[in-house]
């Protein structure tokens, strides 16, 4: 198959959603649709974000519109994503390519402007159990590279609300492109939220196709269902630092009460 029909065979959605957030279990149920196909996280926007910024704050001073224009460099490292993914989704017969990894949130502003119809799922889980669950594999963190991840409490709460904020507000000016999902919503309910999921996907939803598969996925990934883990873990000094950093984030997400007064 030549770039040209590779180019013209699929379309690209996105999921984000800060760490210990659900988004792996989500990526896979997303995944049973047969239009659908996904693989490993790549870390691809963080790497082609200083050579978009480059084109879009320095063409000039830095000569690169001697050799292309902004519109050409968009085409070309559009067609150079899409040739990265196009054997996985020809294998998989599928029309999409869902897209994972939690650290493109930071990145949707690159996304939307090399692939402008593409839509994206934010999936948000309450701030204080994302802590819990960071600082309790941040050694396997560090250990895999990450020599900056949040060891404490305050530490992941304070990335939580910058990850969730940034999105939101970045999402919010994309429109109707951006869907928020909550993680104890689909834990609560799956099957209308993931209606909604597949709505927004632009891809026609079976119920039954995905109870079957999600059968098969709870086998192999239990939905992770530690639900308000935060309030056996927490120290008293963890919910004061809670209610000052994240109190007000918490409840415009719904979430209840912030912790001990």
């Amino acid at each position: 198959m030549n770039d040209s029909n590779d180019r013209a065979l699929f379309d690209f959605v996105f999921l984000v959603g800060c760490g210990r957030s659900g988004t792996s279990w989500l990526q896979r149920v997303i995944a049973t649709h047969p239009e659908i196909a996904t693989g490993p996280e790549t870390r691809l926007f963080e790497h082609l974000r200083p050579l978009l910024r480059a084109f879009e704050q320095g063409l000039s001073a830095d000569n690169l519109s001697s050799y292309l224009s902004q519109e050409e460099f968009l085409d070309r490292t559009r067609d150079y994503i899409r040739s990265l993914f196009a054997n996985t989704v020809r294998e998989a017969d599928a029309s999409c390519f869902l897209e994972k990894a939690p650290p493109h949130g930071w990145y949707l502003p690159e996304m939307h402007r090399l692939f402008p119809d593409a839509p994206i799922v934010h999936l948000i889980r309450d701030g204080r159990d994302v802590a819990c669950s960071h600082v309790a594999i941040s050694e396997k963190w560090i250990l895999s590279g990450w020599e900056d991840a949040p060891t404490t409490i305050p530490e992941a709460l304070d990335l939580w609300v910058e990850y969730v904020a940034w999105v939101r507000q970045r999402g919010a000016e994309l429109g109707p492109l951006y869907l928020e999902v909550r993680y104890e919503d689909l834990v609560a309910d799956p099957e209308p939220q993931l209606a909604s999921i597949f709505r927004h996907l632009r891809l026609d939803y079976s119920s039954n196709l995905v109870r079957r598969e999600m059968k098969h996925l709870d086998r192999a990934m239990p939905i992770r269902t530690e639900i308000g883990s935060w309030q056996t873990q927490f120290t008293e000094s963890d919910h004061w630092y809670c209610r000052k950093v994240a109190g007000e984030l918490l409840m415009q997400l719904g979430y209840g009460g912030t912790g001990n007064s």
